[in-house]
């Protein structure tokens, strides 16, 4: 079957040189077709939300949720066409991947939750079939955990057992977690549950056995059982792994670094994306992934990171300026008009002309209590100390504005969620830390905090399992999409937290 990659890399590669060679007259089509001129306002999801509804109610789509845990949930139209058009796109990703990086195996293990929902990696992933066919299979071992053989493993098993199992079974070429936080608690996860080494020891299904697994499976499963935390002895064929990598994630993608080293296994960052619209798709130049903005249907225009939500401030993908941040306003033909995404990006670069856009962050994440302020950039800063001066390896952390009923003042809730198990070690001097950084570059907090208008920082210790399943309204949020953002712009209590 790898026989296939170069020629399928190939055609992918050409495709693509088409898109790019087309871009201009492909974009002024578009802006004809969406109705687009000077007058067309720029508006966010509230203005947008009523023609995704339309949408899918004329077109019987299915609807993708987002997690809503900063605000209330969107409802997003996917058609069978838009799910083929976004897995045509990451089978054109993965193709041009497997080739650049001569990976040996032909095999993609995606980690996912584990149940159906309604978010939008379910619907691309959703098997309909308890066996998947031969070819699926072995693109996508994965799939087999619906098997009712396997079903039965988890059960007894647990997830990261029968996961790893199933890996050393396979031998896969990729991991693939859309969020690097599921690959950071899968690995944090390994060495400490007993599970995963009574698993490798079993006498494994033979039906799932024969579908599954690649050559030497047995010595791959009795390294398994012995060193869980030495990947490369379990899965000597693994050469990548593919996540995002912009913005709030980047703490994740240093933790699996430590279960990955770079030297050994190349990080592919995943192109952008959100649940209302594809952003940008991967043009290898050469070896080096670059990310343009060429997803099918999409029109996109630019705003200066600090320009007013207005048309006349609108530029266009080849008025951007290397170094800059501009925010994405996309159109598509699935109900979206001047959609102002909200995502920033910083153009890295150009590549034929196209700007090379990397994600950084979410705009506008900020709450106040009080006047002071505070914004997701100075969390985010805050938490590097942190990291910087503290071993915060197994922990994420993550702010939250909170305010008892019972209180007569507000506060902030310092969290720190554990991947595997509590931490023993005093967090104070890592709260201290925090406290600092935030004080030194918000002095309005200083102030309140002072003048006790804002009670101090409190801090919280929690399993990230049970944090990610509040947060997220769908069942085993920590394996989707799920991303622990730095600053939540809702309240504890009106989350429903403990």
């Amino acid at each position: 079957m790898l026989g296939l990659v170069p020629l399928a890399d190939a055609l992918a590669t050409r495709a693509m040189e088409r898109s790019i060679a087309q871009f201009d007259a492909t974009q002024a089509a578009l802006r004809t077709r969406y109705r687009l001129d000077h007058d067309t306002p720029v508006t966010g999801w509230s203005r947008q939300a009523e023609a995704q509804a339309a949408h899918a109610r004329a077109s019987g789509a299915a609807v993708a949720t987002t997690s809503g845990s900063t605000g209330d949930p969107k409802r997003v139209a996917m058609t069978r066409a838009r799910l083929r058009s976004f897995k045509r796109g990451s089978a054109s990703a993965g193709v041009r991947t497997w080739a650049r990086l001569g990976i040996p195996s032909p095999a993609l293990f995606v980690l996912a939750n584990l149940d159906d929902d309604d978010s939008f990696s379910s619907l691309v992933l959703r098997n309909e079939r308890a066996w998947p066919g031969w070819l699926h299979g072995l693109v996508e071992p994965a799939r087999y955990l619906s098997a009712p053989a396997v079903q039965a493993l988890l059960a007894e098993h647990g997830a990261t057992a029968t996961r790893a199992w199933l890996m050393a079974l396979s031998d896969p070429g990729v991991l693939y977690a859309t969020n690097p936080s599921t690959l950071a608690v899968f690995f944090a996860r390994l060495v400490d549950d007993e599970r995963v080494a009574g698993l490798a020891r079993a006498v494994p299904p033979a039906r799932v056995v024969k579908r599954v697994a690649a050559p030497g499976h047995l010595q791959r499963l009795e390294a398994l059982a012995a060193k869980p935390g030495d990947v490369a002895s379990w899965m000597p064929s693994l050469r990548a792994w593919c996540s995002w990598d912009g913005g709030y994630v980047a703490p994740y993608v240093d933790q699996v670094r430590r279960h990955l080293p770079p030297e050994r296994f190349t990080h592919v960052p995943m192109f952008s994306m959100s649940t209302e619209t594809v952003e940008t798709l991967t043009v290898f130049d050469g070896s080096q992934p670059r990310f343009l903005p060429l997803a099918p249907g999409v029109y996109y225009e630019f705003l200066p990171e600090e320009a007013p939500d207005a048309p006349e401030h609108l530029l266009g993908p080849r008025e951007l300026q290397q170094g800059r941040t501009y925010t994405l306003v996309a159109s598509d033909g699935y109900g979206l008009r001047r959609y102002q995404t909200e995502d920033l990006f910083h153009c890295a670069g150009h590549l034929h002309g196209l700007p090379d856009l990397r994600f950084r962050r979410r705009r506008g994440l900020s709450f106040s209590f009080t006047g002071e302020k505070l914004t997701g950039e100075q969390v985010t800063a805050a938490f590097d100390a942190a990291r910087r001066d503290h071993d915060l390896d197994d922990l994420q952390l993550a702010l939250f504005p909170s305010w008892p009923d019972h209180a007569a003042t507000p506060s902030y809730r310092l969290v720190f969620a554990h991947t595997s198990k509590a931490p023993a070690r005093d967090l104070a001097p890592v709260v201290d830390t925090v406290l600092r950084r935030l004080r030194e570059q918000n002095s309005e907090l200083a102030a309140k905090l002072d003048s006790g208008r804002l009670r101090p920082l409190e801090p919280r210790v929690m399993a990230y399992d049970e944090l990610a399943a509040q947060l997220d309204h769908r069942a085993g949020g920590w394996e989707s999409q799920f991303k622990l953002a730095p600053l939540y712009t809702r309240t504890w209590q009106t989350l429903g937290l403990p």
